[in-house]
């Protein structure tokens, strides 16, 4: 709970310590949100996707390319944000 650069025995406070946390977690689906719609290509189309995660990769990509990785993960940041 220190925080850096300050003085010695700073500790952050409660609001801080919610930013920080919010922020942390956004970034982690943001690092997992991929993998999230390669599961579901998996899922709902595991024939079109030959039922492995590179042939989900493919799909998705075929479809949207690469920002199709990340379709929809505006709304799920900022609905997970109060959670966090």
């Amino acid at each position: 709970q220190m925080v850096a650069g300050a003085a010695a025995g700073a500790v952050l406070s409660a609001g801080n310590r919610l930013v920080a946390g919010g922020i942390a977690g956004m970034v982690a689906a943001l690092l997992v949100y991929p993998l999230e719609v390669i599961k579901t290509m998996l899922t709902i189309y595991p024939e079109e996707c030959k039922a492995t995660p590179g042939g989900a990769i493919g799909c998705v990509i075929k479809a949207g390319g690469v920002r199709g990785l990340y379709a929809g993960v505006v709304p799920t940041l900022i609905a997970m944000f109060p959670y966090v």
